[in-house]
């Protein structure tokens, strides 16, 4: 059932518009229901407001009156109108005073729902209304004024006295508005049915007969026949939509004919396609073969370049440790030109302790000389003064006693001058020995003097030597220092050439698997354009359709 409504138009059409009509109808059921039921409330309501006024007014009266018992009787008699069940004034105690039900005068109220309104009613000073099974049961405060005053006493204007309770029968009206629902439902059904019926017959007759024509026409061309015609004369959308499917007809004829000079040129492609496909496998696998043989030299490359890289570490940490044996080197050289310095300088102290021991060596000389030819003129001196004592000594002789003092004088002289002459003798053979002594100083001293002077040159030499070795060792620093960073920027060029030769082998693997996939999809274009060309043989567009 489901899939013929699916599969008919017809009964899509009359669905929706059932649907809409439940919903329209429906709508206006419910909005008049509603009313209805709205207005019968509104009647209630102010019947009950009138019928309070008029209770409250007789209350009032009999109240004035002090007429108890007539009270009583107007609250019997009245609970004998139509509807009106119950008619009871409660104390504030919740006790019965009066009531239309004379037996229940002086009991208490029993109902808790009764209470609950009585207690609302007292709170909110107005009057409260509930249903219960049916039952509208009203409750109405009673309210101190000042006419009051006389009957109960201290009780001020505006204080609550009790609380008068009727109840009537609603039950006939819920009745009445099921009666007037149920209604509307039974009209509601028969005017859906009557309108479904109509649009059926009218959508028919006006919309689907032309359109199930229209189908019938596509079902027929649809077939093959392009040469049969739409016929439908009509001037609304269905006479339209058959003029566009006319055209649509046409352009389709107009289509296959392009179609089938299009599959002759694609059958021409075919062939060409063919071809081109035998020559792209062959250079596909001659790709294939090159790509090959390039990832096998690309990977010897990769594996000499490593080796490259991995020598250039090493001698780039061989050339870090000559870098510090020069450096090294270089601050031993400066410490040696410092010391050969400080001898330069010290062997020119010595040559000038020399060269002043050597002069005064040779002054020593020439004062010794100088002493030397003192001596002499004292040993002359010595040798004249013991000749003379010596005479003197003869005249002295000669005087006999009067020369005997002056005998002992010149033999006193003769002994100093004869001890004058051994000591200059001694004087003068030390002065020998100084002389000998000052003039070995002297040779000796002019000696050193020359080893002093070889030795000053040597340390020179030593020294510009120390030089020139201190400028060779800090240019093989600084070479050494150039070699360090040219190794290692040797070192990071190799790891860049193995990091690159490996991207290069990665893309020769790729163009290598690139040139595989290039020759497969090569041989499955051949087989798809054997296929195709199988295909375009065998179909005959023009031929399946009659134009």
């Amino acid at each position: 059932m489901l899939e013929k409504i699916k599969s008919s138009l017809t009964a899509k059409i009359i669905l929706s518009v059932a649907a809409l009509m439940v919903l329209a109808f429906g709508g206006m059921s419910w909005y008049a229901v509603n009313e209805t039921t709205q207005t019968v409330k509104e009647l209630e309501t102010r019947w009950t407001e009138n019928f309070t006024d008029y209770l409250d007014i007789s209350l009032q009266h009999y109240m004035e009156l002090n007429d108890l018992d007539g009270l009583q009787h107007f609250l019997e008699e009245g609970s004998r109108a139509k509807g009106l069940k119950m008619v009871s004034i409660v104390s504030t105690g919740k006790t019965i005073k009066y009531s239309s039900d004379p037996d229940k005068v002086g009991s208490p109220l029993d109902d808790p729902e009764v209470r609950d309104l009585l207690n609302k009613a007292e709170g909110s000073r107005s009057i409260v209304n509930l249903q219960k099974d049916g039952v509208s049961i009203t409750a109405v405060p009673i309210v101190a004024k000042e006419v009051c005053a006389g009957c109960h006493d201290h009780r001020p204007t505006g204080k609550y006295l009790g609380t008068t309770i009727f109840s009537h029968d609603v039950s006939y009206i819920n009745l009445h508005l099921q009666e007037v629902f149920w209604e509307g439902m039974i009209l509601f059904a028969l005017s859906g049915l009557t309108v479904l019926a109509a649009l059926y017959y009218l959508l028919r007759s006006l919309v689907l007969k032309p359109l199930f024509r229209l189908v019938d026409d596509a079902k027929v061309i649809s077939d093959g026949d392009l040469s049969h015609q739409f016929k439908l004369e009509s001037h609304d959308e269905m006479g339209k939509l058959a003029e566009h499917l006319s055209t649509m007809q046409d352009h389709l004829k107009d289509a296959i004919s392009e179609m089938a000079g299009v599959t002759n040129s694609i059958l021409r492609t075919m062939q060409d396609l063919d071809s081109a496909s035998e020559v792209l496998v062959g250079l596909s696998a001659e790709q294939s073969s090159g790509a090959a043989e390039q990832a096998a030299a690309v990977h010897e490359v990769t594996t000499a370049a490593q080796q490259i890289a991995t020598t250039s570490s090493q001698i780039s940490g061989n050339v870090e440790s000559i870098r510090t044996m020069a450096a090294d080197a270089y601050e031993a050289c400066i410490r040696g030109r410092d010391d050969v310095r400080r001898a330069v300088a010290g062997m020119g102290m010595v040559k000038d302790k020399v060269r002043g021991i050597s002069e005064a060596a040779v002054e020593l000389g020439r004062k010794s000389h100088k002493i030397g030819g003192i001596v002499s003129i004292i040993d002359e001196i010595s040798e004249q003064t013991h000749l003379l004592a010596l005479n003197a000594a003869i005249e002295a002789a000669g005087a006999g006693e009067h020369g005997k003092r002056f005998g002992v004088v010149a033999a006193e002289v003769r002994r100093l001058a004869e001890r004058t002459v051994e000591a200059t003798a001694e004087i003068k053979s030390l002065i020998e020995e100084i002389q000998e002594s000052t003039n070995e100083t002297v040779m000796i001293t002019e000696r050193g003097a020359n080893i002093v002077l070889e030795g000053t040159s040597k340390v020179d030499l030593i020294g510009d030597t120390l030089e020139t070795l201190l400028h060779r060792v800090d240019q093989t620093k600084e070479a050494s220092k150039e070699m360090a960073i040219a190794t290692r920027q040797q070192a990071t060029a190799g790891e860049q050439l193995v990091i690159t030769i490996t991207d290069i082998n990665s893309v020769a693997v790729q163009v290598s698997r690139a040139a595989e996939k290039v020759e497969k999809n090569a041989m499955r274009l051949k087989s798809v354009a054997a296929e195709l060309k199988k295909l375009t043989e065998k179909n005959e567009l023009r031929n399946q359709f009659k134009t």
